[in-house]
């Protein structure tokens, strides 16, 4: 690990340490597509692994007792299907199949750092569900 990511690893918060995961599973699998993409298919290997470890790592790292059950099912079952897309676009070569987990990953990534965003905000002195008011959220659009 280079020391810039080092320090920034080691300053992060559990939530940041989240996004920098999820950012290096998505580099990892960007590596192996163009690894892929140019027939090159034991560096893309090597990608794809460094990418499912994360992925593995990831999965340990929920826990359920902060989440409900669904959500924690679901969460879990995400992390799998990425898993085993990616395991599978390498050993079968499909590429569908990669960027399948390549875009489920990338939108992971989009959700957790808007959340933590949010959490930040609402932490900074905004109260949680500040502004709501019963009936106001619009379910039908």
């Amino acid at each position: 690990m280079n020391e810039v990511l080092k320090k920034k690893v080691e300053s992060s918060s559990k939530e940041e340490l989240l996004i920098i995961l999820l950012d290096g599973a998505i580099s990892f699998v960007k590596k192996a597509q163009e690894r892929m993409n140019a027939d090159e298919y034991a560096a893309a290997n090597e990608y794809f692994i460094k990418a499912e470890r994360i992925i593995l790592e990831l999965i340990k790292c929920v826990n359920p007792k902060l989440l409900d059950d669904k959500l924690y099912k679901d969460l879990i079952g995400l992390y799998l299907f990425c898993y085993r897309k990616l395991y599978m676009g390498n050993i079968k070569k499909d590429v569908e199949s990669v960027d399948e987990a390549f875009k489920i990953l990338s939108n992971l990534r989009d959700m957790w750092k808007e959340a933590v965003e949010k959490f930040k905000k609402d932490q900074s002195g905004a109260k949680i569900g500040a502004g709501y008011k019963p009936g106001s959220l619009d379910t039908k659009s």
